[in-house]
């Protein structure tokens, strides 16, 4: 892959498209909840909002996960509470809002849909300096109407997730340490596989002048190694003591975190502990290739929040787009790894279509097809398909059904 252009893309320009695309795409919302408005359909949950009260107008946009992290802005973290297994920087920051006089719901949906139209057009701005404006707008498009993205338009906390991921990426990729440091520190405070965040740094770190050549030395000590996928030349560039800090970074935030819910609740595990209730996340997961393929060959549902058909031709499509990343540019696999394989094997592809939406060089991937006139055909009919199942889901989170 060539090197970053020096010229900078319009991304702000490309940040007021995607502002406008989320009104239009919102209003449409909410004028068809005004039309065909029952919130006495929405099911009283365990977790909801109001949480004393009948569901009301509000209460579409508050549900699911969206609850949860109301209730953790509004009330805080507490021992024995299922919420939380949710990471506390997006309901700390939804906190702020509400403290500053913003309703709740709404406050919350504002904060959402600006962190995401900013890490949108952070998306725009990398794909624009790797490839060319072309790739760049296909890569958002696709990104924007990929089924399990709807959550860049609501209260989770995919919105901050992606801004925080492209600080660390373009950090990285325009050897910018402060931005790259403020990623990797916020990345385990947003969510699970933030800390994971330490893997694409150490591959990055292998070119630094210092690594390289003890890096290549132990392949050559290998007997009957083939070393020329994994010899790695050294980068100026990275030169620095401050880059190999990085490899730091993550574990703090994660440690920040673990001392987070020591304050909160008298117990740095408390999190983990509220994810068993759930029965699905588990570290050790990782490790149990066994019951990853005995789960991907498993599924009984459509989309639900277990055993879903939809999570796993998901995952199908990233595991079919890796070769395609490999002969295009195999400094983007750990990042792959990381932001679309993981989340598949730590919770046996519940929530899979959510997850893998943050896997931005998946996007990077399908937009050269697109971008390409003998297969530009390929581009409508995959476009098609993503906004219908997008649609779909949105009604499903809107009537507090399962979206993902």
């Amino acid at each position: 892959m060539s090197a970053l252009s020096q010229k900078s893309p319009r991304w702000i320009r490309a940040a007021g498209w995607i502002l406008l695309a989320k009104l239009i795409y919102l209003g449409t919302v909410f004028l068809a909840l005004r039309v065909w408005n029952h919130p006495e359909q929405i099911p009283k949950l365990e977790v909801r909002w109001p949480s004393d009260a009948d569901p009301t107008f509000e209460s579409h946009f508050a549900t699911w996960d969206a609850a949860h992290y109301l209730l953790l802005a509004t009330q805080g973290y507490a021992d024995g509470v299922r919420s939380c297994a949710f990471y506390p920087l997006w309901p700390l920051l939804w906190r702020g809002v509400i403290a500053l006089g913003a309703p709740p719901v709404w406050g919350g949906l504002v904060l959402a849909n600006l962190f995401s139209t900013f890490g949108l057009a952070l998306v725009y701005r990398a794909a624009a300096l790797r490839f060319d404006a072309s790739r760049a707008f296909w890569t958002v498009l696709f990104m924007a109407v990929y089924p399990g993205n709807l959550f860049l338009q609501f209260s989770y906390s995919e919105s901050v997730f992606l801004v925080l991921l492209m600080c660390l990426w373009s950090g990285l990729e325009e050897r910018r340490w402060l931005p790259a440091a403020f990623g990797a520190l916020l990345l385990p405070l947003s969510r699970a596989i933030g800390v994971f965040s330490v893997i694409p740094i150490a591959f990055w770190l292998l070119k630094h002048p210092t690594i390289a050549p003890r890096w290549n030395a132990a392949l050559a000590r290998i007997p009957r190694l083939k070393t020329g996928l994994l010899h790695c030349e050294s980068d100026e560039s990275r030169q620095g003591a401050r880059w190999l800090l990085l490899l730091l970074i993550p574990p703090l935030g994660w440690a920040l975190y673990l001392g987070l819910m020591n304050h909160w609740t008298g117990d740095p595990f408390e999190g983990f502990v509220a994810q068993k209730s759930w029965g699905r996340h588990s570290i050790l997961n990782l490790i149990n290739i066994p019951k990853f393929i005995s789960e991907y060959l498993s599924p009984r549902f459509f989309h639900e929040f277990a055993d879903s058909m939809l999570d796993r031709l998901c995952f199908l499509a990233v595991a079919y787009s890796l070769p395609a990343l490999w002969r295009s540019d195999r400094t983007q696999i750990p990042w792959m790894y990381v932001l679309g394989i993981l989340p598949a094997m730590s919770g046996s592809f519940t929530s899979y279509i959510r997850f893998s939406g943050m896997a931005f060089p998946l996007f990077w991937v399908w937009s050269a097809p697109a971008t390409s006139r003998p297969l530009r055909i390929l581009r409508w009919i995959g476009l098609a398909a993503m906004v219908i199942l997008h649609l779909h889901l949105t009604r499903n989170f809107v009537l507090s059904r399962w979206a993902g």
